[in-house]
């Protein structure tokens, strides 16, 4: 059976059999059902030759489409083969364009973006999808040749947007900005486009998504601090560390820390930034690292960095140190603690320790803190 043989190439990773395959099922008058071209579509749009294969996935496509009916809304559930495809499925047409998305050649691929957008909506298929939404920015971003210009679509757009179709925008954000004449400025648009994929709150980006997301913000890094002709300032190079941090890529946010230290370009946020990486990256040999340089240098962390201080301490199992830093050393260092300081403490504190240490640790802050202790709310005592 032609599905079958086709099933058996693409295991085989055999992309010229499975095209082979296909076109004589074609001429043999035989459409393999939607999962098995789903996966044919996914094989062949995935092979990195050239423009070759990702024309073939649209003649197929436009294939299935002329083939069979517009769409299967119009046709009773009792009457509907299960082996029968409707024209392109759902699947079908996102693979297709996320495949789209992603080539170099935009005036070609375009076009045709578009068209597929259409055909969905006529083939009585959704077209308020997060691939949907995606590719209507993108296109909006090629057509106007700007961000700043493709901002009403965008916001109209984004709220439908997943962590993959966010990083197709970033992705094409940088295509258009590095094939122009790209201002340090516009850069701060691409750290907008960060901060709204963070305040989406979606759930964990897959592995495809977080690359797309890291190749782009490495691109950046590179424009702004390659170029010798550029000096972004430490709040600019912060908005870079801190994308770096969201996106676990310690050792690029460390490599970003050290260029800014050595100019001179970091402020208590930077600290901040680190510090918090540190934490949740569990090095605090780099956190010490970091905090004893400062000292030398003269720097004076303010209250925010005491308390990332104390998180981060907390976050690698430090409680002996963090409990000695709140009582003690900000005091020591002008710096009184506040109720984020006990917060930190004591939430971590209760989380991990032992009943009876958890309580010798809230004795000593009742009794060093008693003004905080008293305000404290009681599910954290």
């Amino acid at each position: 059976h032609p599905s079958l043989a086709l099933i058996n190439s693409l295991k085989s990773g055999n992309i010229e059999e499975a095209i082979h395959i296909y076109e004589q099922a074609l001429e043999a008058e035989i459409t393999p059902p939607d999962n098995v071209l789903w996966a044919f579509l996914k094989a062949v749009i995935q092979n990195p030759s050239s423009d070759q294969y990702l024309d073939k996935a649209i003649a197929i496509s436009r294939h299935l489409a002329d083939a069979v009916v517009p769409s299967p809304s119009t046709i009773p559930s009792s009457e509907v083969l299960p082996d029968r495809p409707y024209g392109p499925g759902l699947a079908i047409y996102h693979r297709l364009i996320r495949a789209l998305w992603e080539s170099p050649n935009t005036s070609k691929y375009s076009p045709i973006l578009r068209d597929l957008l259409v055909e969905m909506k006529d083939r009585g298929l959704p077209t308020n999808t997060k691939v949907a939404a995606a590719t209507k920015i993108i296109l909006e971003m090629r057509r106007t040749g700007s961000f700043g210009k493709s901002m009403d679509t965008y916001r109209r757009y984004k709220p439908v947007l997943d962590q993959y179709g966010f990083g197709a925008v970033l992705e094409e954000y940088c295509r258009i900005s590095f094939a122009g004449d790209l201002q340090v400025p516009l850069i701060t648009e691409f750290f907008s486009i960060v901060q709204d994929m963070r305040l989406q709150r979606r759930p964990e980006m897959d592995f495809v998504a977080l690359e797309r997301l890291v190749s782009s913000t490495r691109r950046v890094h590179d424009f702004l601090t390659v170029d010798a002709s550029i000096s972004p300032d430490a709040t600019l190079l912060n908005q870079l560390m801190n994308t770096y941090q969201r996106l676990d890529c310690f050792a690029e946010a460390c490599r970003l820390w050290e260029m800014m230290y050595l100019t001179g370009r970091y402020n208590q946020i930077s600290v901040n930034i680190m510090l918090d990486a540190c934490g949740y990256a569990g090095n605090l040999r780099m956190a010490r690292s970091i905090l004893t340089k400062l000292g030398k240098a003269g720097f004076k962390l303010d209250l925010r960095n005491w308390n990332t201080w104390v998180e981060c301490l907390c976050r690698n199992n430090r409680f002996e140190e963090a409990v000695d830093v709140v009582l003690f050393k900000m005091g020591q260092n002008g710096h009184d603690p506040n109720m984020q300081s006990v917060r930190v403490l004591l939430k971590f504190v209760k989380r991990s320790l032992p009943v009876e240490q958890a309580a010798e640790v809230r004795r000593r802050v009742e009794a060093f803190l008693p003004h905080l202790w008293t305000r404290l709310p009681q599910e954290i005592r």
